[in-house]
């Protein structure tokens, strides 16, 4: 700190037309107030560089959270085809058991038929 004030007190002109020269205890409370300056400016760097990282974490989140969003986005869509894919599906299924019913009815009623036909020969022979 003295050398501090020593280097202070031998520029205390600020420019050659200046002719004020600090008394010790303006040179004190400059030094205090430059030691108080200099721890101010340490914290500053170390919150900046707090913030740095920081803003690098939210980067790194958006990015996460982008892809989460693009994840969740295409899921939905996968989902929707499925969805219609199942419907198709399950129309198709309707067709078929109603096909079904008809060839169940086909067959007893030619079943039926030939039953009726072969009685009535059998009984007419």
């Amino acid at each position: 700190m003295l050398t501090l004030m020593t280097l202070i007190q031998s520029f205390g002109q600020s420019a050659p037309d200046t002719v004020r020269c600090y008394g010790f205890t303006e040179l004190q409370h400059i030094s205090a107030t430059m030691t108080k300056l200099a721890g101010i400016d340490t914290l500053l760097q170390g919150a900046k560089k707090q913030l740095i990282v920081k803003d690098s974490i939210i980067s790194q989140k958006d990015t996460q959270i982008t892809t989460l969003e693009t994840t969740v986005e295409l899921t939905n869509k996968v989902v929707a085809l499925k969805e219609s894919e199942i419907a198709d599906l399950n129309k198709k299924v309707t067709k078929l058991e109603r096909h079904k019913k008809l060839l169940k009815l086909g067959l007893l009623g030619g079943f039926s038929a030939f039953s009726v036909g072969l009685l009535y020969i059998l009984v007419k022979g």
